[in-house]
């Protein structure tokens, strides 16, 4: 978690930290990096418009993307010119700045869908949605957030440049806008701290844009093992190439009508491989690809996922069988779904007993690990939280620190300076994530019905936070809009996990200080 008056490489008098002229460079920083996120949305829909043109002949809708990519990269790259990247070093500012590419981003992704819906000569109820600019902005929203709830009743009804559209978005967000956005950014530039402004923090030796590198090479991996495995099992093209995105984005937002409900038991195995590993840091899928067998047991997070995933299938397996709610093969889906924040589903969700639904909120919560493409509170934080109890529980029995031994982390000892930040980290991240859902609950329960109940909108909240996608049946176009404004924000501090957004009406309004110090992205 970055420090807001952590900063390096930043030359400022005492003067200007408080004057106009320094807070007139800090917005131009944030202009250069809100810009500089752009241009990926932006070049997302111009690969859209060729998928959509060239492969399923729908040049209209093509043209739409097409324009509007274009028109965004032009002014995207004209916008960069004018800002400035003297204060893109203060980790508040690069994190800020990011957030607010996020915030700006959504809006780019939900014009076409808006332009499309409009221009559409087969108005369904479906498409009649996207009219309207709060439903196109919630679309968007979801969409890039790779959060996967939607307002759309019957997705197969979208035109299917708005299919591939949401899933290239979701693709986008799964790794993220700042890590692509380093791929267009000269190397000169803030990678480092832009790199982890999206709390990233695995590295390979060498440069940020090595590392980069080697992340995308990892997700497309995953990507084309679902779209591989999917075809040869004989899920129709189309669909086997928006899913493939859509699982290794843990994205949630399919092409069909009911999710994975419809696919062969074979499907739904390939489905969950890819979200597991959707789920697994890119310092682990790493280690597996290169072979390292010794170091990737060590690794903390792939033993504490392999033992939560285990025992969070056979305790909901061993309760759905209980309460007769759903057969044990979507248990498990719907379960590793859950866990790794995916969203797709099978079954109807809506028949779960309510000790199931609790086992499901909690793993949406939770989440998969740090570093990968789930969402939630990630596993790293709420072991290292298990660990801080336990440690003070021992040092409490020892009567002292010293004879309390210190913890373990990737199969090293973690010095107890470094222990005791990280400790302050986690818990404050794992304060805020209860607080914002909590407050999302109740924002959520004063705008639903009274007839819904009370388990329903809390697991809508964690699913909207967790980046998760799994709804209880409070979808489509006819929810409140207040609701849908709530959700949507939940969707974005989600993603950015609270803190970067949070930065953003300091920052704006010039009230941090900027002081030397080193960058921190924390865990």
């Amino acid at each position: 978690m970055p420090d807001p008056g952590e900063h390096k490489g930043a030359d400022m008098g005492d003067d200007e930290k408080t004057g106009s002229a320094a807070l007139a460079k800090v917005w131009s920083s944030l202009i250069h990096i809100v810009a500089s996120v752009q241009v990926i949305p932006a070049i997302g829909a111009l690969v859209s418009a060729l998928i959509v043109g060239l492969w399923r002949g729908h040049w209209r809708d093509s043209a739409v993307l097409a324009g509007i990519g274009s028109a965004v990269l032009i002014a995207a790259f004209a916008i960069r010119r004018l800002g400035s990247r003297q204060y893109q070093s203060v980790v508040a500012v690069n994190s800020a700045g990011v957030a607010a590419g996020w915030v700006v981003g959504t809006v780019v992704v939900a014009a076409p869908m808006f332009a499309i819906a409009w221009l559409s000569d087969d108005v369904n109820p479906t498409i009649a949605a996207l009219r309207s600019p709060l439903d196109a902005w919630y679309e968007g929203t979801s969409s890039l957030s790779s959060s996967g709830l939607t307002i759309a009743n019957r997705s197969s009804e979208l035109p299917e440049a708005i299919q591939v559209w949401r899933s290239v978005c979701q693709w986008i967000g799964g790794v993220g806008l700042a890590v692509f956005a380093l791929l267009v950014m000269k190397p000169a530039e803030q990678g480092s701290t832009l790199y982890s402004a999206e709390t990233r923090r695995w590295t390979v030796e060498g440069s940020v844009r090595s590392t980069v590198n080697h992340v995308l090479l990892l997700y497309s991996g995953i990507t084309l093992f679902c779209g591989i495995g999917f075809a040869i099992l004989g899920m129709d093209s189309w669909e086997a190439v928006n899913h493939s995105l859509i699982i290794a984005s843990t994205g949630g937002l399919t092409v069909t009508n009911d999710s994975f409900t419809g696919y062969s038991s074979s499907i739904q195995v390939v489905a969950c491989i890819g979200m597991i590993l959707a789920a697994v840091s890119f310092g682990t899928l790493f280690l597996m690809a290169t072979g390292s067998i010794r170091k990737l047991w060590r690794r903390t997070d792939l033993r504490a996922l392999v033992v939560y995933l285990l025992t969070m299938i056979a305790v909901f397996v061993a309760l759905a069988e209980a309460f007769g709610s759903q057969e044990k093969n979507q248990s498990v889906f719907n379960l590793v779904s859950a866990v790794s924040t995916c969203g797709v589903s099978s079954g109807t969700l809506a028949d779960f007993a309510v000790p199931t639904i609790w086992l499901l909120i909690i793993a949406m919560f939770i989440g998969g690990c740090g570093d990968s493409t789930a969402g939630g509170v990630k596993i790293d934080r709420s072991l290292w939280t298990i660990k801080v109890i336990r440690s003070q529980l021992r040092s409490d029995l020892a009567e002292g620190d010293d004879e309390c031994p210190a913890p373990e982390w990737n199969g090293k000892t973690v010095e107890r300076k470094e222990a005791r930040q990280r400790s302050h980290r986690t818990l404050v991240m794992l304060a805020l994530f209860l607080a914002t859902a909590a407050t999302g609950y109740l924002l959520l329960r004063m705008n639903y019905e009274e007839s819904i109940r009370s388990d329903r909108v809390l697991f809508q909240a964690i699913s909207a936070l967790g980046a998760v996608g799994l709804s209880m049946d409070l979808t489509g176009p006819d929810r409140p809009a207040l609701a849908k404004l709530v959700e949507i924000l939940l969707m974005l501090l989600g993603r950015l996990e609270i803190v970067a957004l949070l930065l953003l009406p300091p920052v704006i309004f010039g009230k941090i200080r900027l002081s030397r110090g080193e960058s921190d992205p924390g865990s």
